[in-house]
């Protein structure tokens, strides 16, 4: 899972040294988290009208201004990835032991499988397997779009009712929010979450041509 970063045009500039990106001053550190104060809560479906949880489209916008240091950027998106992942997985954990079940059948699957089409493997209430994409963002909206890779919507697809999005919002604060959301396909389908695609690649499978007649 990859964190979003977004860099306003004044900040940009700043990057900008000529022609040659400049360094990107280092973070404070994060907080600790403070576990007693994170919260896991269901994310309650509601039609989405024009475009999702009321984001405006990003057409017309103009970029970041200049060069920018997109290896620090990219591996900032990593750390708070990694640090949404590691909440979701204590938050996770923390809920298996309130349901009287074994905190250690959570795995954090993409800890070792980077690629893997979820992040954390769980349990429901039932004792059946469970498959977990965590979407971190430093913002306080669950509803903030994120990214989907194709291998995670395939899951989803199979998986249904099975995989959930786990929306881990203020992660760079000592209390992220975890909102969960079940089978996010079925969001789509009742129009409860808008799938945009912002690229598409189709091919086509020539081996079996049949006949044009």
């Amino acid at each position: 899972e990859t964190h979003s970063t977004t860099i306003s045009l004044d900040r940009a500039a700043e990057l900008r040294v000529g022609g040659t990106p400049a360094p990107v001053p280092e973070d404070p550190p994060l907080p600790d988290v403070d576990y007693a104060l994170v919260a896991l809560v269901a994310g309650l479906p509601s039609e989405v009208v024009g475009s999702v949880a009321g984001h405006s489209s990003s057409r017309g916008r103009v970029g970041p201004v200049g060069q920018v240091d997109f290896d620090t950027l990219h591996r900032r998106q990593g750390e708070r990835g990694r640090r949404g992942e590691r909440v979701a997985f204590e938050v996770e954990r923390r809920r298996l032991i309130g349901r009287g079940l074994d905190p250690n059948l959570v795995t954090w699957v993409s800890q070792t499988y980077e690629t893997a089409p979820y992040d954390l493997e769980s349990v429901d209430e039932d004792g059946q397997r469970i498959f977990i994409e965590v979407k971190s963002t430093s913002m306080s909206d669950p509803g903030t779009p994120f990214e989907i890779s194709q291998a995670e919507l395939l899951m989803a697809a199979a998986e249904r009712s099975r995989y959930y999005i786990y929306r881990v919002t203020d992660v760079d604060t000592d209390a992220p929010q975890v909102t969960t959301y079940q089978d996010p396909i079925g969001h789509v389908e009742s129009h409860a979450a808008e799938l945009r695609l912002s690229g598409a690649r189709l091919s086509f499978n020539v081996d079996g041509r049949g006949s044009t007649d």
